[in-house]
């Protein structure tokens, strides 16, 4: 009887241990696609985090302004309709007047390798694959609009079967949104190339009634 509970203890724990070994599972590594290497998770020495497409269109983000409250230490300023001013880790701009900021911007914004820095606002995310930030100093890569950090946003490769996409949607404040993409081979003179086409109108009066003008579309967005 001495040695007949350490040896259930024993036996218990080998199979506990077998049963870990079987449950065991390997993840498959992430790209980091905003990094010239393609560095991978989480081997990348950069402060980083990607938003896939599955995780926007988890919380209907339809704007890059949906996005931001899922980014760490991210914060974003605009006097206008849509954020335009990003600032990560506290470095960043708050407004276009000169003595609030460096006369540059600090967080860079690329889409599809154009350079929309300070012009945040103008993102739709429709038909976008990833959004990548890198937080930290990148203006050896990227100039000087990435001294805070960086912003990439990536919209979905061509693929090598036809696909069409249809997005319809509606809301309150007479919202209004229509989306198509379509992408796919195409043959030309005994060659075979891949394209991809995206368009997207979201339209919504907003939520200010002007009383005195008897106007409910003031605060007005049309975006194409």
């Amino acid at each position: 009887m001495k040695f007949l509970l350490p040896t259930l203890c024993l036996l218990i724990t080998a199979r506990l241990a077998a049963q870990t070994d079987e449950s065991t599972t390997t993840l498959t590594p992430m790209v980091v696609g905003s990094d010239p290497t393609e560095s991978r998770l989480p081997g990348f020495s950069t402060s980083a985090t990607r938003l896939s497409s599955t995780e926007l269109e988890n919380r209907q983000a339809k704007h890059l302004q949906d996005s931001l409250g899922m980014i760490p230490n991210l914060n974003f300023a605009g006097a206008t309709s849509r954020p335009r001013y990003l600032q990560l880790r506290g470095v960043g701009e708050r407004s276009q007047f000169s003595g609030e900021g460096p006369p540059n911007f600090s967080v860079g914004v690329l889409m599809d390798e154009i350079d929309l820095s300070g012009f945040a606002g103008a993102v739709s995310l429709f038909d976008v694959e990833t959004v990548d930030v890198l937080r930290g100093p990148q203006a050896t890569l990227y100039g000087s609009r990435a001294l805070a950090g960086l912003m990439m946003i990536n919209s979905r490769a061509p693929t090598s079967l036809p696909e069409t996409i249809y997005q319809l949607g509606i809301g309150t404040d007479d919202f209004f949104e229509l989306g198509l993409a379509n992408g796919g081979p195409w043959s030309l003179m005994n060659d075979t190339f891949f394209y991809r086409v995206s368009l997207n109108l979201q339209r919504q009066n907003g939520f200010q009634d002007n009383v005195f003008l008897n106007r409910s579309n003031t605060n007005k967005r049309q975006e194409f």
